[in-house]
């Protein structure tokens, strides 16, 4: 555990606890880019924070760590479905790899393909975040390996990461992810 100050409004004192807004730029302001962007991404999707209540509270920041919360309350978005998606999507922001989208749908003409966690539609790179939890059992490894197929077929190249990976890896997670996107910019050029 890691304690960190920091002063509290006379009405924070008396409700015993910070807002949500307040809570997200803590974080923001303290945590690893990932860990922060998971915590800012949940509270804008269950909707304990709005887009822009926290962009407009990070504006107004000032001091230590106040420029990393308001990267932090502007890379923040609704759409990822999971901590892990978001925390994906931090690594690779604070990288400064920034095409990737989150909940990206992949289409063949109209019909669905699939819905991938993120997605780089001009390079034709798919990101999940795998957890155990939802592939852990045989008809999701079923499913999941019937989707990966289908995206390759489309055309596309998928990259898979864990929690352990995004956690407890990231130089590497960011390397692969860069040495993809360069070789697939390398092909494009080659094909035109």
């Amino acid at each position: 555990m890691r304690l960190h100050y920091a002063d509290l409004s006379a009405e924070e004192r008396a409700r015993g606890l910070t807002g949500v807004v307040r809570t997200i730029l803590d974080c923001a302001r303290m945590c690893p880019v990932p860990q922060a962007l998971a915590i800012a991404d949940t509270a804008l999707r269950t909707g304990l924070a709005t887009t822009q209540e926290l962009r407009e509270a990070a504006a107004v920041l000032r001091g230590p760590g106040s420029s990393k919360a308001r990267r932090i309350a502007s890379w923040a978005d609704p759409r990822p479905s999971s901590p892990l998606e978001s925390a994906l999507r931090g690594l690779l922001l604070a990288a400064g790899i920034t095409n990737f989208q989150p909940q990206c749908e992949i289409r063949r003409g109209k019909s669905l393909i699939a819905r991938v966690d993120l997605g780089d539609l001009g390079t034709g790179v798919l990101l999940e975040a795998d957890s155990f939890y939802w592939h852990g059992q045989r008809a999701a490894l079923v499913r999941d390996c019937r989707r990966y197929d289908d995206l390759v077929v489309a055309g596309y190249v998928v990259l898979r990461f864990s929690w352990e990976h995004v956690l407890g890896d990231p130089d590497w997670v960011v390397s692969v992810v860069r040495a993809v996107l360069v070789a697939r910019q390398s092909s494009a050029g080659r094909t035109n």
